[in-house]
């Protein structure tokens, strides 16, 4: 079950969207942050579904399925627009595998560089 943070990161994406200029999605977007029973806290998720949303909304390209595998992307989407760091990205660095790249907020670089 989504907490807090991640009951939120619809509010904080769209505020981050609405300070960019960038559009209104003209049909609605579900995503589905399955599986069930892993937890979902924290706001690393925001930058990984605010991609997908601009995806889905046509507003960035689909990567082939072999690429979207080769990208783990983390990060906290201000209302502003700006990416911040998170909390937790080491130990979210060594779920990467290998061959796969790790997209994160400077001030993250370091400590996933650890991994």
């Amino acid at each position: 079950m989504a907490r807090g943070p991640v009951r939120e990161v619809l509010h904080r994406i769209g505020g981050a969207f609405s300070k960019l200029g960038i559009p209104s999605s003209p049909v609605e977007i579900l995503i589905n942050l399955a599986p069930a029973a892993l937890e979902k806290d924290g706001t690393w998720l925001d930058l990984p579904i605010a991609i997908i949303m601009l995806q889905a909304a046509g507003l960035l390209p689909d990567l082939p399925t072999e690429q979207e595998n080769k990208l783990i992307l983390l990060g906290e989407l201000g209302i502003h627009g700006e990416l911040r760091r998170v909390p937790g990205s080491l130990s979210l660095s060594f779920c990467a595998k290998p061959g796969q790249s790790l997209i994160v907020p400077k001030g993250n670089e370091k400590e996933c560089a650890l991994s």
